[in-house]
């Protein structure tokens, strides 16, 4: 069975395979090569949860090993004030090194043997330096794993321009890349990065919603550069309107102006 498990503070999702029988909440320790840590089930997954194909959503490095036990939990929960010293020692190191990053959360492994701290940055940092005497500092095994502020933004919540919960909270939604191509096709991009970006600082989610459509119909209108026949006359198309299927055609009779018209109406020369 294959389940989607969130793991570490910042809500990381993996997909994982287990033979147990587990349900939504469930608390299971995971292996993920470097140490075993407590995770979450998210849902059980199915093929259509993925648009047919769920390597292409998530990450499959990582096992589900088994439920995690009550003491395992408490456990947990009991480590909450250490946590939050972990973070203040390993800020000060960051601040020492002054390393262009901020860390956003760390966990420990259910067995005490290693930590992982999680952070964003805008670039590559080189981090040896700081691993090192965190390692040295903790006598344990230090990873440092950086995540992307869509991350970030999923751990933290909100609530997104449209006045709705943050796509990237939603169970229902599979987040994908989302990119300027996006915009430009669903001709917003003159809008700006501002008024297209998240609370994440990254184009929105939502910019992958209608792509599909979007791209099935520009199949369906000519080349800007064609030259085309209108009830108006002949001329070069210069802009499309896909949502209405309209093109925009500067006539030979009338080089200044551009007439919109129906595709419906136009014929190739």
């Amino acid at each position: 069975m294959k389940y989607l498990v969130s793991i570490f503070e910042w809500k990381e999702e993996r997909k994982m395979e287990s033979s147990l029988n587990l349900k939504k909440g469930d608390l299971v320790v995971v292996d993920l090569t470097f140490g075993k840590h407590l995770g979450i089930i998210v849902s059980p997954l199915e093929e259509k949860d993925c648009g047919g194909n769920c390597d292409d959503c998530f990450q499959k490095e990582g096992s589900i090993v088994r439920k995690a036990t009550g003491i395992e939990k408490e456990k947990s929960e009991a480590e909450e004030e250490k946590k939050l010293q972990l973070l203040k020692d390993c800020r000060a190191l960051v601040k020492k090194y002054k390393l262009p990053m901020k860390l956003v959360g760390v966990d420990l492994a259910v067995d005490g043997g290693g930590i992982i701290f999680g952070f964003t940055a805008e670039e590559r940092v080189d981090f040896r330096l700081l691993v090192r005497e965190l390692a040295a500092k903790f006598q344990k095994s230090v990873r440092l794993q950086q995540i992307g502020s869509r991350d970030e933004a999923r751990m933290k919540g909100g609530i997104g321009p449209c006045g709705r919960m943050l796509c990237c909270l939603s169970r229902n939604i599979a987040i994908q890349s989302i990119s300027t191509e996006m915009a430009r096709l669903q001709q917003i991009s003159h809008r700006g990065n501002e008024r297209l970006s998240g609370c994440c600082n990254r184009l929105m989610c939502c910019l992958s919603f209608e792509q599909a459509t979007y791209e099935k119909m520009r199949e369906k209108l000519p080349n800007v550069g064609d030259r085309v026949k209108t009830p108006h006359g002949e001329g070069m198309i210069e802009g499309l309107k896909i949502l209405s299927e309209e093109v925009g055609v500067r006539l030979n009779s009338n080089p200044k102006e551009i007439v919109w018209t129906k595709v419906k109406d136009i014929r190739k020369i």
